[in-house]
């Protein structure tokens, strides 16, 4: 009787790794881009950092910011698309998909973000805290 047993599920064992098993696995890990891509592009003007509030200039050296982008925004080559840009910079020595986000931020007075993902894009003035930044980014990538 034994023996009967253990032939039945040696075959059930052999049945399931050539057909696969018959019952639902994990559900797959849900994307973590639904909007797409995350690229971001912060240009500000160095010499009148001076006359933003502190909360908004805060946004361009906060670790926590730094975070949020890393984990979010996606690869291009051995870093990730996001850049803080001072509005005098040479945007020709920039990757190509960035030339024209840069040169509208530059037609921008202010600090000015522009995110874009594979299906919406936003420019905005900066928003003025930490916070205000993530949640603009977070509803862009439906979040």
């Amino acid at each position: 009787m034994n023996k009967r047993l253990l032939w039945l599920w040696l075959i059930v064992v052999m049945m399931i790794g050539l057909i696969g098993c018959p019952w639902p696995g994990p559900d797959p890990d849900p994307d973590p881009h639904p909007a797409g891509d995350l690229r971001v592009l912060i240009t500000y003007e160095a010499k009148d950092l001076h006359e933003y509030p502190f909360e908004q200039v805060e946004i361009l050296g906060s670790a926590k910011v730094i975070n949020y982008l890393n984990e979010n925004c996606d690869d291009e080559g051995n870093r990730k698309k996001w850049l803080m840009l001072d509005n005098d910079n040479a945007y020709s020595r920039l990757n190509v998909e960035w030339h024209d986000d840069f040169k509208e931020a530059q037609e921008h007075d202010g600090m000015w973000l522009i995110a874009t993902t594979d299906k919406k894009r936003v420019s905005v003035p900066l928003p003025e805290n930490i916070d205000e930044f993530i949640a603009t980014l977070d509803e862009l990538q439906g979040r």
